[in-house]
């Protein structure tokens, strides 16, 4: 029985440990496109990515992002929990 918790509660942990090495959570991801959102509040994907997450892609500008980007997918949880805690707004597609 507490091998059934064990791994579920492993893997959550895991993930977000994971996150926190793949993103400056002091830091916003802005879209390339767009400033505010229909309700005047500013758009970001989700925390900024560290250098070392995208170093590999020489599209990336590391300033604008199109919302494409590996991180943004695999941490889509992670990235619209940080947008609301701070107030962002989600970009339209």
């Amino acid at each position: 029985m507490i091998v059934l918790l064990t791994v579920p509660v492993v893997l959550v942990v895991g993930y977000l440990v994971t996150a926190c090495a793949v993103f400056d959570f002091n830091k916003a991801a802005f879209p390339f496109n767009q400033q505010t959102g229909s309700d005047g509040r500013p758009v970001a994907f989700g925390p900024r990515p560290r250098p070392w997450a995208y170093a590999a892609d020489k599209n990336w500008q590391g300033i604008y992002w199109q919302g494409k980007e590996w991180p943004f997918i695999v941490f889509a949880p992670v990235c619209s929990w940080w947008r609301h805690s701070h107030g962002y707004a989600a970009p339209v597609d």
